[in-house]
């Protein structure tokens, strides 16, 4: 598969040009796409550019294709960078029932490929604080590359999660794209989870699709780094089953042990007992009484303390064996946590109750689709979809009135979209 060249841009679903757009409040936005091809005056050669005209106040950055544009963007590419983009989908599956399922699904995977490193560093977002590897959403991207049939990108991003791995087993919370830790920032227990998981969905999504070659490889290079992190996750687990108090995808201080990271640890420990990693199903059943005995309704904290948490969605599939009452629990949640633009917050006691967080919308975008709720999983698709930035990328946030804000595109979101379009497609896999 060709190796995807340093871009700025991707591909727009409605014209296939390369560009994109980041959706901070403050900077506004850039104009909609409009694919055109030309020799540009004072242009490296023939590029795609935005509009009819090349954007005012733009300037071509040094030796590149490329426009950084006054609103904050950066815009165009090569025509052969288009025609690479191109190949690149049709080598895989743009999932979707509707026209506007499947636009947003290829803008998803262009923006996955553009935040992508030829090494498999997977960037959060694309500039500033968000410019940098967390192993939680690099592993959800992974297991949406699979699923959608590039496998090779899938490898590529975990191998590079499984080289962040310490000895122990654990992870920094983030790391620079060159593996640098930037910040004392504490550590994020729940990778020990997700990594397990997103190894075992893509030797799952690999075997489903037939390519039983690419499922042997991925088991051969990172087993290894699966039982470094079920090792990890037993140093970190008590024997009645509750994990150590640790930052979860709050990233904020904890007062105990949370809701999101005993079902990411539940969930990594369910893969990691069908990829044939013998300690992991004694964990997983610990883990599983304990949230059903400590987190039988939405809380973040045990017993009912804490307020309602969006981690709620990750009790089932495709993460784990949804315990009976799982639908009534995320009704209640959303019910808590909707914000006024209409998307969901993480938490009924998060800061900025005014803000819709669109990883948390599409998490119970996923929950449902992969539990067969058609209706409402496409109720949060459709929200989704209608929040985008006018490139059509999914924002981190969405404000009060319903307009993008912080960072676009957001790579977390991108993979939950994905990987519920692909769950209404055909079904996902979930570790048993």
């Amino acid at each position: 598969m060709e190796r995807r060249a340093r871009l700025v841009g991707a591909l727009a679903a409605a014209a296939l040009a390369l560009t994109t757009a980041y959706a901070a409040e403050p900077r506004g936005m850039a104009a909609p796409v409009h694919l055109r091809s030309s020799g540009v005056a004072g242009s490296p050669g023939s590029v795609v550019v935005l509009g009819e005209d090349v954007p005012d106040g733009a300037q071509w950055v040094p030796g590149s294709s490329v426009l950084r544009t006054p609103a904050g963007g950066l815009v165009g590419g090569t025509i052969a960078d288009v025609d690479a983009a191109r190949a690149w989908l049709a080598s895989g599956v743009v999932p979707g029932a509707t026209p506007a399922d499947r636009s947003t699904a290829e803008r998803a995977l262009l923006d996955l490929r553009l935040l992508t490193r030829p090494d498999g560093a997977l960037l959060a977002g694309p500039e500033g604080a968000w410019a940098y590897v967390w192993p939680r959403d690099a592993s959800f991207a992974a297991a949406a590359y699979a699923a959608t049939g590039h496998v090779d990108d899938a490898a590529r991003v975990l191998g590079f999660v499984a080289a962040q791995q310490r000895p122990d087993g654990t992870w920094a919370a983030r790391v620079r794209p060159d593996g640098d830790v930037p910040d004392g920032r504490p550590d994020q227990l729940d990778a020990t989870g997700w990594f397990p998981w997103a190894v075992w969905s893509a030797v799952a999504s690999a075997r489903r699709d037939g390519d039983t070659a690419a499922a042997d490889d991925l088991e051969r290079h990172l087993l290894p780094a699966v039982r470094r992190a079920v090792a990890a996750a037993e140093a970190q687990v008590d024997s009645r089953g509750v994990p150590a108090a640790s930052q979860d995808y709050w990233e904020d201080r904890v007062l105990g042990p949370t809701l999101g990271t005993a079902a990411a640890l539940s969930a990594g420990m369910h893969a990691a007992a069908a990829l044939g990693v013998a300690p992991a199903a004694g964990l997983a059943r610990r883990l599983d009484r304990r949230l059903a005995l400590d987190w039988p309704g939405t809380s973040r904290y045990q017993h009912g303390e804490g307020g309602s948490d969006a981690a709620v969605a990750w009790l089932g599939a495709p993460f784990r064996p949804a315990p009976s009452s799982l639908a009534s629990r995320l009704r209640v949640a959303q019910r808590r946590l909707t914000a006024p633009a209409g998307g969901l917050r993480p938490g009924s006691r998060f800061t900025a109750a005014h803000v819709s967080w669109t990883p948390e919308t599409a998490a119970f975008a996923l929950a449902w689709a992969a539990s067969g709720s058609r209706d409402r999983a496409e109720g949060w698709l459709r929200w989704l979809e209608g929040v985008r930035t006018p490139l059509g990328s999914l924002p981190e946030k969405v404000s009060a009135t319903g307009e993008p804000a912080s960072v676009a595109p957001l790579a977390w979101t991108d993979a939950e979209v994905l990987l519920a379009l692909v769950a209404l497609d055909r079904g996902l896999p979930t570790p048993p």
